[in-house]
């Protein structure tokens, strides 16, 4: 099959790239800067997703498209928002998909954005659900954890906590309910796209891709504190005191969160109750994220300081909600209702 994939340098893009060529796919990757590319026998087309006119070009002669593109952060000065990256992107995607006749969409969304929590994040990967959806296209949509185990060299969750452990005597976490984590791997995540190329009986469906073992977030600052081999001491702290500088501090580039992603944090990164588990319909392995790194980034096996288990092999229960046209405000979703040509 020939694919193209958007965001294909990015910390799970790469992975995904490399699956998808030993599935023996013929991949095509959109690249802003094609010298950011690092896996052989990708053919790389120079573009961007903002850009209509580049994206009929990689479509041409595509069975199939992989939409990666995502941003955790803001930054306007850049020209960087949630609502161009996710949202007008996808539905650029979409509208060249069709014209080239594309058959099938396989879009990474959010775990959290079909929950209807008033983050500009969620909102944005919530609408580009809602375009998704209304194309003519065979569409499936991914809806990931915190992703950990990409390039090393890439930002990551995982790899900001690590930074902040190498230079900080103490760190923080917040007491209270939430904060619950269900980490996936890159290599999961890879995987069940790949599976979503070929699989006969998942186009127009959802997958929660959440890892099976649930971490509440001080459970996991130990994890990678203790097997990373990090003296800081944690620390109880209040939320809505945690909450005040990322308020004040959270749109300067060097702060290293925002007020939504502690909102976000807060709100817990699991699997919904009544959500199928995907690596049983996509038959993918399920990783083990104290595994990993009891491994180290080195491959180096690292000695466990102190017993740290999982809340659950289980989600905690939370209802599922699917986003809807109705659910945003007329003008919001301009011709998200019509399929696309």
């Amino acid at each position: 099959m020939r694919v193209f994939v958007t965001g294909g340098t990015g910390y799970v893009g790469e992975p995904v790239l490399q699956t998808l060529r030993e599935q023996g796919h013929e991949v095509r990757a959109l690249v802003r800067d094609p010298s950011r590319l690092r896996v052989a026998g990708v053919e790389p087309f120079q573009g961007d997703a903002l850009d209509p006119a580049t994206l009929i070009a990689v479509a041409q002669d595509c069975q199939a498209c992989v939409n990666l593109v995502g941003v955790l952060r803001e930054d306007p000065e850049r020209g960087i928002t949630f609502d161009k990256l996710h949202y007008q992107a996808t539905r650029n995607l979409l509208t060249a998909c069709q014209q080239a006749e594309v058959r099938r969409f396989v879009h990474m969304s959010a775990n959290g954005a079909e929950r209807g929590l008033p983050y500009a994040y969620f909102v944005s990967k919530a609408k580009a659900e809602v375009a998704v959806r209304a194309s003519s296209l065979e569409t499936v949509i991914l809806r990931p954890s915190v992703i950990y185990g990409g390039p090393s060299d890439r930002p990551s969750f995982v790899g900001m906590l690590e930074s902040l452990f190498s230079w900080a005597p103490a760190v923080p976490y917040f007491s209270g309910p939430g904060f619950e984590l269900a980490p996936v791997s890159a290599r999961e995540v890879a995987l069940a796209i790949g599976a979503c190329l070929v699989h006969p009986d998942v186009a127009g469906k959802t997958f929660h891709l959440c890892g099976g073992e649930v971490y509440s977030y001080k459970e996991l600052l130990r994890l990678v504190r203790d097997l990373g081999g990090h003296k800081a001491i944690l620390f109880p702290l209040p939320f809505a005191l945690a909450r005040l500088p990322a308020v004040w501090l959270g749109n300067q580039r060097w702060f290293p969160a925002t007020a939504d992603m502690l909102g976000m944090l807060k709100a817990g990164n699991v699997r919904p109750a009544g959500a199928p588990d995907f690596h049983g319909v996509l038959d993918v392995p399920d990783d083990s994220f104290k595994e990993w790194l009891l491994q180290g980034r080195d491959g180096q096996e690292r000695p466990e300081a102190e017993p740290v288990e999982p809340l659950a092999r289980a989600a905690p229960t939370r209802e599922l909600y699917i986003p809807r046209i109705e659910d945003f405000p007329p003008g919001e979703l301009p011709g998200a209702g019509e399929k696309t040509s």
